[in-house]
């Protein structure tokens, strides 16, 4: 741990901060599955500024985006990373995804389980995560309002055990409505 305007930093957070500011000023654009980011026609852009985002929300941006995480026709419309107030230290992160052929949120449980792979692989974000969320938000004509939840984001491997079912079924439905 390092010191840092009397705030504890973890080994390693220059490395985030210097991706944080090599993305600073930019507009985002939404990491669309193997498809154009820049693509309207299912409302696959992020209209949030870069400088609205937290270091952590900036690099899981533009790593999704830049590595295609997400299956074709889902998109990344926002990265909320928050602090859990009451776990000093932790992290919920949560992905807003823009769904348009999503009638159910069971349609995003791939996706989520792509999502929680990744964030399980990403050093100093996923040792500070405690819970993931997946919602369609981003598509406002969603036919429903949930999210998927893991409210035990650091004690489930998410990677590929003990079965690809069996972490599709992992998720826990939270209805919105």
């Amino acid at each position: 741990m390092h010191s840092v305007e009397g705030r504890v930093m973890p080994v390693g957070w220059r490395s985030l901060s210097a991706i944080a500011a090599a993305v600073a000023g930019l507009t985002m654009t939404a990491g669309c599955g193997s498809e154009s980011s820049t693509q309207s026609a299912g409302g696959c852009t992020d209209q949030t500024a870069a400088s609205e985002q937290n270091a952590d929300e900036k690099y899981l941006t533009v790593e999704i985006t830049k590595r295609k995480i997400l299956p074709a026709g889902i998109c990344l419309s926002e990265v909320d990373a928050t602090d859990l107030i009451d776990q000093p230290g932790r992290i919920k992160v949560r992905f807003e995804l823009t769904a348009p052929s999503s009638v159910s949120i069971d349609d995003l449980r791939p996706a989520a389980t792509d999502l929680a792979h990744f964030l399980k692989k990403t050093p100093l974000i996923f040792i500070r995560t405690t819970i993931m969320e997946v919602t369609n938000e981003g598509y406002p004509k969603a036919p429903y309002k949930a999210l998927l939840t893991d409210t035990n984001f650091q004690n489930n491997p998410w990677n590929g055990t003990p079965s690809l079912e069996a972490e599709l079924a992992q998720w826990v439905t939270v209805d919105l409505a």
